[in-house]
C-alpha cells in the first residue's frame, strides 16, 4: 500500500520504465489520458527513440492536444494523416490502419 501521492508515482514510473524496456516497443500508440501522459511520453521518447509515435486525439484529453500540436513523425505507409489520427471517431477502422502502418513499416525496414 502506498503512503502519498509520491509513492504512488514513483511506483508507475518504475512500472512504465521496466514495460518500456522490458518489451522493447516498436511504435506507441497513445489514447486519451490527462497531464500524465505528457510524461509517459516523454518516457517513450527517451527509451523507444526513433520509434513511431500515434495520438489518437478524438477521445479527448492529452492526446488530443498532442495530436494537434505534433506532426507525424514519419511517413505513414497507410496514408495516415495526423488530421485523421486527431478527428477519426471510428476507433476500429483507425486502429487497424495504425497496426497495418506498423506492420508495414516494420516489414520493409523503415524504422529501427
Amino acid at each position: 500500500m502506498f503512503t502519498s501521492a509520491r509513492e504512488l508515482h514513483e511506483a508507475l514510473y518504475s512500472m512504465w520504465t521496466t514495460m518500456l524496456r522490458d518489451t522493447s516497443p516498436v511504435a506507441g500508440i497513445f489514447i486519451g489520458g490527462m497531464e500524465g501522459i505528457y510524461e509517459r511520453v516523454a518516457l517513450f521518447r527517451k527509451l523507444c527513440f526513433g520509434r513511431a509515435l500515434y495520438f489518437v486525439g478524438a477521445p479527448g484529453g492529452a492526446t488530443e492536444e498532442l495530436a494537434e500540436n505534433e506532426p507525424l513523425e514519419f511517413t505513414a505507409a497507410s496514408g495516415l494523416s495526423s488530421r485523421e489520427l486527431r478527428l477519426n471517431r471510428y476507433y476500429p477502422a483507425l486502429l487497424q490502419r495504425i497496426v497495418l502502418d506498423i506492420a508495414s513499416a516494420l516489414t520493409t525496414d523503415n524504422w529501427t
